[in-house]
């Protein structure tokens, strides 16, 4: 079996080639301390050489870091258990990028792709002792802009000369991330003693039959496999009765390339999110020698679902995913990568940004093409939770070359991340790129067939998925369809950004006509806490330049204000202006969401740009880099529900929409309004809800309707537990004037914690601590009602002091 050994210590850094300095930060010719897996950015601050790279506008004195070489060097002995008689590999599992390896002072190989893993085989360079592995990494700004006279040809956004570097484009700055192009062994590196093992396992459906489903697993060895060896196949499955059934198989004539069938019984089907239980089976693949050694050993966890990528429908284009036969409204979040400095993302930040996805009931995660193929446990995690992927190749906003040299390294590394992926129920979808052909369009309509990279996404990587995953839908863009711009809404899929990045306000989503939008947002900052730790106490202004430095959309902070004057009063004190802009973040969301997904006899799917943050920013995120989400996180879970009520103003009337999947449990539905002076409330609708989806006209009275300013409608079950609640504001926010006292909201230890609504109603509260978050936010309570607060972690009553509450309230009166 093989033998690995991680080459994680002794590692030191030094200044290779300087090409640009900082008079206030010199790094020693000694070199410093360097973490493997790391990188130089955080190597350095670790050695107290730099400030913090998050810091006020620390990232602006920085930029000299990506412009030299570094060096890396690691001595060690071989370690016990080695045999140099046998074969010794070394294995780098993620090298970013430009990279000239070397040990003992003989150069082992140049690597120019961050994406793909490398292994060589150096038993003769090897020593028993003192052995001096080097790593002298180039600057990826450096490589790229020596190609200045092809750069002149790209239509690219942000630092052209990315488009040359098989590097996560987003670490060359992006509308919401730093410019740190940094260096360094970004995943692990280790000697492994073996002389073959297992490149790959996959495992796909092949075919559904009445009372049963044929599967197949091939199996992809690498290096020279004894005679005499054979393979070993174990499949464990779940019935749907609950039985495990156990399914065996041996090959014992084998060869790189082996692939094995089995039949399997009744199996317990992989749904995704809110539609079934994500069931994983457990497939273990080893092989042994003829002497029964085992060679090596894998497993696999499984699951068995049909999915289909319908793009025309009675003969009408349609873009939607049927899950086991069953149409699926996508309802998730894009994905970046969760840290600036990629190593500092632990397991427990993939954990606790995807189980938080899945909470707010999402069906869909989209891995955005300018980050990263991510690590395995982040597929694990989706599996798991019966989270769909939506899987973009690492391309971003640029037209990209099509040399041999290029084009082969996009193989490679399509191959390796396709075979290690494929396994994944979750995975639905390969996508060749991010708003590459939409961009071309702009500058060069009709003529998206000549972007320099078009041949890649449209006939290469096609091409190369009918051998390396024949199973899946590959989609060449997003977005894409049929018509002359790619981000037509008449056929294929959208992103929807005249909505906040085109200055058109997010009330215009009725306008709206896609198929399928895979792409739209609002911003709002990070968390109070999150940005008081990385902006000075002076400069923490909401005008300040350090905090339009922490925003890095091109006037994104004039368009919070813009919009914030648009819908609420406009308070420039930070508690207030970050509560008040995360809430018009909140307000964005539910118009669009609630819109598309009543839309759904023709939108078929909504992903929000964005999940998550990779430092402390505002953007369009749903939860800000420290994990601490934002308002419009809770919107979206209530949106997403499953059982949820909307309020909708037409022309001539208000329409209540109502969705209760569970026909056989009636609801109710009350609505009742706010009196223009904001004191009185009184009882406007009442119905008992029996279907599974209701539209219900509300034909008010104009008088009726003139002497309300807030309808409020909320879904009761038969035992008077709240399920879901709705807000419609007949006036805009900013027009209302709602009586207010401090003592009409209060917080009540009993038995817990509560919040008490007294006298009046309390909109969209929210109570914020230093250390804790809780887990509802921005919720409404009527007169006379209570919610317990509840947080993620348990707390005691004693920090009441510590806590602050906020409501709209305060700001309309």
């Amino acid at each position: 079996m093989k033998n690995r050994h991680f080459l994680n210590k002794n590692w030191q850094v030094f200044l290779h080639k300087e090409r640009k300095t900082h008079p206030a930060f010199a790094i020693p010719q000694k070199g410093v301390a360097a973490t493997v897996p790391g990188t130089i950015h955080t190597d350095l601050f670790n050695a107290g050489i730099i400030p913090h790279p998050f810091y006020d506008m620390n990232e602006k004195d920085l930029q000299w870091i990506d412009w030299n070489d570094y060096r890396y060097e690691c001595r060690f002995d071989l370690p016990a258990g080695l045999d140099l008689k046998q074969s010794i590999f070394l294995v780098f599992e993620g090298l970013d990028t430009i990279a000239d390896i070397s040990l003992n002072g003989q150069k082992l190989a140049e690597t120019k792709n961050m994406f793909r893993s490398y292994r060589f085989k150096f038993n003769a360079l090897l020593k028993e002792k003192g052995n001096l592995l080097q790593i002298i990494f180039k600057s990826a700004r450096v490589y790229g802009q020596e190609y200045r006279p092809e750069i002149e040809q790209m239509s690219s956004t942000l630092h052209p000369e990315r488009a040359f570097v098989r590097k996560s484009q987003y670490a060359f700055g992006w509308d919401w991330g730093p410019q740190f192009a940094t260096c360094g062994l970004w995943r692990p590196v280790y000697l492994l003693q073996a002389e073959c093992g297992i490149k790959a396992v996959t495992f796909d459906a092949l075919a559904f039959l009445p009372e049963s489903v044929k599967v197949k697993s091939e199996i992809l060895l690498w290096g020279n496999v004894p005679k005499g060896s054979r393979l070993e196949i174990n499949l464990q499955i779940e019935e749907k009765s609950g039985r495990q059934r156990m399914y065996r198989k041996t090959l014992k004539r084998i060869s790189n390339e082996n692939g094995v069938e089995f039949e399997v019984e009744s199996p317990a089907l992989w749904w995704p999110n809110g539609m079934g239980r994500a069931v994983l089976h457990k497939l273990e693949v080893a092989l042994f020698d003829k002497n029964d050694q085992l060679l090596a050993r894998d497993e696999k966890k499984v699951g068995i679902r049909q999915c289909e990528l319908v793009t025309t429908e009675y003969g009408e284009a349609a873009f939607y995913f049927k899950i086991n036969e069953l149409p699926l409204f996508a309802q998730g979040v894009n994905w970046i990568p969760a840290h600036a400095f990629l190593p500092e993302i632990k397991k427990e930040t993939y954990r606790r940004l995807l189980e938080m996805a899945a909470q707010a009931n999402m069906n869909i995660i989209r891995v955005w093409g300018g980050g990263i193929y991510e690590d395995d446990y982040f597929y694990q995690l989706c599996d798991e939770l019966g989270l769909l992927v939506w899987q973009d190749f690492m391309f971003a906003c640029s037209a990209y070359p099509e040399d041999d040299d290029f084009v082969a390294e996009v193989k490679a590394e399509v191959e390796e991340n396709v075979f290690r992926l494929r396994h994944h129920p979750s995975i639905i979808l390969w996508n060749g790129n991010n708003e590459n052909e939409w961009i071309w369009h702009f500058e060069h309509p009709g003529l998206v067939e000549k972007m320099p990279g078009y041949r890649l996404f449209h006939e290469w990587i096609p091409n190369w998925l009918n051998q390396f995953d024949p199973f899946r839908s590959y989609w060449p863009s997003s977005p894409w369809g049929m018509d002359a711009d790619p981000n037509d809404t008449n056929s294929g899929n959208r992103h929807v950004w005249d909505i906040w990045s085109r200055w058109v306000d997010y009330t215009e989503v009725e306008n709206d006509q896609s198929l399928f939008v895979t792409e739209f947002g609002f911003q709002a900052p990070a968390h109070y806490q999150t940005l008081k730790k990385v902006i000075p106490q002076d400069r923490f202004l909401a005008q300040s330049e350090s905090f339009e430095w922490h925003n890095k959309q091109v006037e994104g902070n004039e368009r919070l204000f813009r919009f914030l004057a648009g819908h609420l009063p406009v308070v420039t004190t930070m508690a207030d202006f970050i509560y008040l802009t995360q809430l018009n973040q909140a307000f964005a969301l539910r118009a669009c969401l609630g819109y598309w997904r009543l839309c759904q006899s023709r939108t078929m799917g909504a992903i929000i740009w964005q999940l998550n943050d990779c430092w402390p920013v505002t953007s369009w995120s749903l939860i800000d880099s420290e994990l601490r989400p934002k308002l419009s996180y809770y919107q979206v879970r209530r949106i997403f529900a499953r059982e949820t009520v909307f309020l909708r103003q037409s022309e001539n009337n208000i329409e209540l929409h109502v969705l209760q999947p569970h026909e056989d449990q009636p609801h109710e539905v009350k609505v009742v309004g706010l009196t223009e002076d904001g004191k009185a409330v009184q009882e406007l609708f009442f119905k008992e809800i029996e279907q599974f989806y209701s539209i219900l006209p509300l034909r008010l009275p104009k008088e009726s309707v003139r002497s309300h300013s807030v309808l409020i409608a909320t879904l009761y079950d038969r035992a008077g537990k709240r399920i879901a609640r709705d807000i419609l504001n007949l006036k805009r926010w900013k027009y209302l004037n709602l009586a207010f006292q401090d003592s009409n909201l209060r917080l009540v230890a009993e038995n817990g914690l509560w919040v008490e609504c007294v006298n009046s109603p309390c909109f969209f509260i929210e109570i914020r601590h230093p250390d804790k978050n809780f887990l509802d936010q921005g919720f409404t309570l009527l007169p006379g009602e209570r919610q317990q607060i509840l947080a993620e972690e348990e707390f005691e009553s004693v920090l009441l002091d510590e806590m602050e509450i906020f409501c709209l309230n305060r700001y309309l009166q």
